[in-house]
């Protein structure tokens, strides 16, 4: 079975805008927190509506973005915000994750992302970045 949840872009979402805060921490803004945990909640509420307990002990996440411009980005550095909402609110570490790159699309009327996400029946390793 496959989780399918569509996210709006968000500003600042890559890992790369974290801000620095006390105790020289890293941490995500305000919306940035409210995006990741909307994502958490949409993955958690459609995995009970399937009758799924938990994703584990492997899922394979595969992302696709809708770019609201043609400017150059780099993939991987969304990762780590998708990944830390999917452990916030479900519980799945990055080392449960194989997260891969899918279509990448420019789209300025809807800009997003596809997250799809599918357990994986072989176990896997650490996640591929594709």
């Amino acid at each position: 079975m496959k989780i399918v949840v569509e996210m709006p872009w968000g500003k600042n979402l890559s890992k790369n805008h974290n801000r620095l805060g006390p105790e020289a921490k890293r941490n995500y803004k305000p919306e940035v927190l409210a995006w990741m945990d909307r994502l958490g909640w949409e993955v958690k509420a459609t995995m009970m509506a399937m009758g799924w307990r938990s994703l584990e002990p492997r899922v394979e996440v595969v992302v696709h973005f809708q770019y609201p411009d043609g400017r150059k980005r780099d993939d991987h550095n969304y990762y780590e915000t998708i990944c830390d909402a999917l452990k916030g609110v479900v519980g799945v570490d990055d080392d449960q994750i194989g997260i891969k790159t899918g279509s990448i699309v420019i789209d300025p009327c809807y800009p997003g992302f596809r997250i799809e996400i599918e357990e994986r029946e072989d176990g896997g390793g650490k996640g591929e970045r594709g």
